[in-house]
């Protein structure tokens, strides 16, 4: 089973939809918070391991 590999448009948009909100970006990555929990992802193409595990570390539900 092949996962799938995110933009970091798409990833965003997630973030969104789970309650997240944009504080900032510096240099190659962005940091988003909910209920004052940040959360770092990098600015570019995500890998799929690291998407999994932002994912499953935060409570992130893909719809």
């Amino acid at each position: 089973m092949m996962t799938k590999q995110w933009s970091n448009k798409s990833f965003c948009t997630l973030l969104r939809k789970n309650g997240y909100t944009f504080i900032r970006q510096k240099g190659n990555h962005q940091i988003w918070s909910k209920d004052n929990t940040p959360i770092s992802i990098p600015s570019v193409k995500i890998n799929c391991m690291l998407a999994k595990r932002l994912i499953k570390e935060n409570g992130i539900v893909e719809e």
